[in-house]
């Protein structure tokens, strides 16, 4: 989605479009156990970054009801950038989807279905979000002991990815403690701003070393 410089065989395209839209539907309506296992069943048996971002997908959609496969996703650091690299060029996907619209009517009801899923409030979400929305705000309708059990879960995925990082030396090491420092609760200081009666903002605040700062 959006990113229209990466070109992708358009019959895969409408293939893994079909999909996401498949188990939208299924995940809304049938037994979570059973879209669960299926989510589950791609990212084990896929190799395509497609695929994992369809799961992706269906994750953001309904986070309260697929934290396990969630908690999947977040054992993958690399995927936090790339998502939200994606949420990033949300806002070109309606723009290229629109090129060309109104020349060939046949075409045109393709491009009604692709702009439609731009109307999905999902599509601004990203995962470290929703990995932040679990530490503060639990799952709805866990007891207070589940959510214990969750966020201890999170944290231990939090401390293996610090681990990994100070041991590997490649690539962006300060980028990585940054993404780090913004994705854990127990360094992060939330500050909430009333808009109105209805509406607050929360900006999430890391604690930074000065060296982190500066980069």
């Amino acid at each position: 989605r959006g990113g229209g410089g990466i070109t992708k065989p358009h019959l895969l395209e409408s293939i893994h479009m079909a999909l996401e839209k498949f188990l939208l539907r299924f995940a809304k309506d049938e037994e979570i156990n059973t879209v669960e296992s299926y989510l589950i069943y791609l990212i084990e048996h896929s190799k395509s970054a497609s695929i994992t971002a369809i799961v992706t997908s269906i994750v953001l959609a309904y986070p309260e009801k697929f934290f396990n496969v969630a908690m999947i996703l977040f054992k993958t650091l690399a995927l936090f950038h790339i998502d939200n690299l994606r949420q990033q060029h949300e806002g070109e996907a309606k723009t290229i989807y629109s090129i060309g619209y109104g020349l060939n009517k046949k075409k045109d009801i393709f491009a009604d279905e692709r702009l439609k899923t731009c109307e999905d409030k999902h599509r601004n979400l990203n995962i470290e979000t929703i990995f932040r929305n679990y530490q503060f705000f639990g799952i709805d309708g866990f007891t207070e002991e589940q959510n214990t059990e969750l966020i201890k879960k999170i944290y231990d995925v939090i401390d293996a990815h610090k681990e990994n990082i100070l041991v590997n030396q490649d690539g962006d090491k300060k980028s990585l403690e940054i993404l780090i420092a913004r994705i854990d609760r127990r360094i992060m200081h939330p500050t909430v701003e009333k808009i109105d009666d209805l509406n607050y903002i929360i900006e999430f605040s890391p604690e930074l070393s000065s060296e982190l700062q500066e980069h």
